[in-house]
């Protein structure tokens, strides 16, 4: 297993996994979304040793209010 920072090839494999792991199409569009405008701060993806993404964590800012 590798940890490493995404890079743009990872996309369909991080879309694929939210999909897979959530059962739905909400999670992976919010991250499509906010790839597209620029608002991931960090995005980090976990691969086996076939490069295939098995995990992900994205760090985006949040709003302040209640």
């Amino acid at each position: 297993m590798l940890i490493r920072v995404e890079i743009g090839i990872d996309a369909p494999g991080i879309d694929a996994l939210l999909r897979r792991t959530f059962g739905r199409d909400a999670e992976a569009q919010l991250v499509h979304d906010l790839r597209e405008d620029g608002l991931i701060t960090l995005g980090v993806v976990a691969t086996d040793d076939e490069g295939q993404v098995i995990g992900y964590v994205a760090f985006s800012p949040g709003g302040g209010g209640r």
